[in-house]
């Protein structure tokens, strides 16, 4: 990640089974982090990118999964948390 300093959260809507689109997803370098959601949209993907060029690649990159709908990219502006505890007590 060295050289890498935008970060966005990328909302993606699907159509069919989230099966063969989530490893179409996984595939793609700079999505950091993954994950299958209920609600709005589909997939959560956490990109990690060197600036808006390459986060529009990213995001087009996306668009272009067969069973993609739409995408809202959530741009980070600052880190006010982060933790990595889960499960740990």
């Amino acid at each position: 990640m060295v050289g890498r300093r935008r970060m966005a959260l990328i909302g993606i809507s699907t159509t069919g089974p989230t099966d063969g689109i989530g490893d179409t997803l996984r595939a793609i370098e700079t999505i950091e982090y993954l994950v299958v959601t209920a609600g709005k949209y589909d997939f959560l993907a956490e990109v990690v990118v060197r600036d808006e060029s390459e986060l529009l690649a990213v995001t087009n990159a996306i668009r272009a999964v067969n069973g993609a709908v739409t995408t809202e990219t959530f741009v980070y502006l600052d880190i006010a948390k982060q933790t990595y505890t889960y499960g740990v007590h």
